[in-house]
């Protein structure tokens, strides 16, 4: 999945982009999250307060903001939302008492309904289980901007430019759509191989007969 992503972004043209720029903002970035991460774990007051300082402040505070909207991580959370629900529609299938029924189809058919379940659950808006994907859309992007709050002001403009440009926002909408492909593709095939091993199991455990 992660070279198949990788080869996605390739495509895309670099154009202008400062490599070298970029490569220590990311490093930079990696920092930012170790930081915060300590942060949580640590509960440390005085540095949450810095972050929400600058957060909230006029200087960086609308470029962190307006960046974590513009970056991928929150739509690439809901994917992972996504796929939590696909699993959790999966197990409540085998405590519905026609779920022999499904297990045995032809994988063709089995196919088909998998990729048509994802496709409702990616449009599903309301009544999302175990975790609605706006929530965890939002909560990506509350941890991405404090991330963000954390980075060096040279390091979050060359962020905050690469993700303005032509390129940044090409290179973004690679990253989703190729998330989405490869998620896509790994969902069905759990559900193939779940409804598998479901079917094997009604073989030596079948459901009584209703009446």
């Amino acid at each position: 999945m992660v070279a198949e992503i990788s080869d996605s972004l390739t495509e895309v043209a670099d154009g202008k982009v400062d490599r070298a720029a970029l490569a220590k903002a990311a490093a930079a970035f990696e920092d930012g999250r170790k930081k915060i991460a300590e942060m949580y774990e640590s509960q440390d007051q005085a540095t949450a307060k810095q972050i929400e300082a600058r957060i909230a402040g006029a200087d960086d505070g609308p470029r962190i903001k307006q960046l974590a909207d513009l970056m991928a991580s929150p739509d690439l959370a809901a994917e992972t939302a996504l796929t939590v629900q696909v699993m959790y529609v999966s197990l409540e299938a085998f405590s519905d008492a026609n779920s022999a029924e499904p297990a045995s189809a032809s994988p063709e058919k089995l196919k088909s309904e998998f990729e048509g379940v994802i496709t409702s659950l990616r449009n599903r808006t309301e009544n999302e289980k175990p975790v609605p994907k706006d929530v965890a859309r939002m909560e990506e992007k509350a941890r991405l901007t404090f991330i963000l709050a954390a980075l060096p002001k040279q390091d979050l403009s060359v962020l905050s430019d690469f993700y303005h440009s032509a390129e940044g926002k090409a290179k973004r909408q690679a990253l989703v759509d190729a998330y989405k492909k490869v998620s896509d593709r790994a969902n069905t095939r759990m559900l193939e191989e779940y409804f598998r091993a479901l079917a094997g199991y009604f073989e030596i455990h079948p459901r009584p007969q209703q009446q």
